[in-house]
């Protein structure tokens, strides 16, 4: 008798891979890894946002452009930089801005040659002059502004050469004139600022002016106080 053919079992069920849960200890070291490299991606975004804002304030710090000029030496302050030709910076408290009836006498200033106070209605022509000019009508351009030079009778003829180069290069907002009384002085004025100095010094010169031309209580664009206004 012949033998039946017998049927072959069904496969057997493949079960899928079991995904493993990562342990406790294993979970919080990938937190750790993550915050870690969430912490540096921000970090170096900080160090990169740092280094642009310090390369924004040097070109900013050095950028002057108030005063019609700039000055070479941008590593100290205006007051050193003056203290090489013998200057003494000084910031006096502002004098009033009371214009003086026709007539009045000159009133007591804080310094001399004053940087501030009572003045002349009438400010004097903007220039270079080789006669005093009357310092009541000084203190009206300060006010504007302008920046005035002096000298005294015993400071050298050179000297008033190479003030009066410096006013030639760049006259506007710039009066220009002796005072006597200074003797071997030379001063420097702006509204509330006066410098005296034993001696000219080109480029703490310009660096008194480029700081504070243009800077006066009644701003007027120093491109409009030219020779002769």
């Amino acid at each position: 008798m012949a033998k039946k053919p017998r049927t072959p079992p069904p496969p057997r069920r493949v079960q899928a891979p079991q995904r493993r849960e990562p342990k406790r200890g294993e979970r919080r070291a990938a937190a750790r890894r993550d915050w870690l490299a969430t912490r540096y991606v921000f970090s170096a975004a900080g160090v990169a946002l740092i280094a642009i804002a310090a390369v924004l304030f040097f070109v900013l710090r050095n950028d002057d452009s108030g005063g019609g000029g700039t000055t070479a030496d941008t590593t100290r302050s205006l007051g050193q930089i003056l203290a090489t030709v013998g200057c003494k910076l000084q910031t006096f408290k502002a004098g009033g801005r009371t214009h003086l009836a026709a007539g009045a006498p000159e009133p007591k200033y804080n310094s001399f040659p004053p940087t501030s106070g009572p003045h002349d209605p009438t400010p004097a022509l903007w220039n270079y002059y080789t006669t005093p000019v009357p310092e009541i009508q000084a203190v009206h351009n300060l006010e504007h502004g302008g920046i005035v030079i002096n000298w005294g009778s015993k400071v050298a003829q050179a000297q008033v050469d190479q003030i009066h180069s410096l006013w030639e290069d760049s006259p506007n907002a710039m009066l220009v004139f002796p005072l006597p009384q200074l003797g071997n002085k030379i001063a420097l004025t702006a509204w509330t600022h006066l410098a005296a100095c034993t001696r000219f010094g080109d480029t703490a010169f310009r660096a008194f002016r480029d700081k504070y031309r243009g800077k006066g209580p009644e701003r007027f664009p120093v491109a409009a106080l030219t020779p002769g206004t």
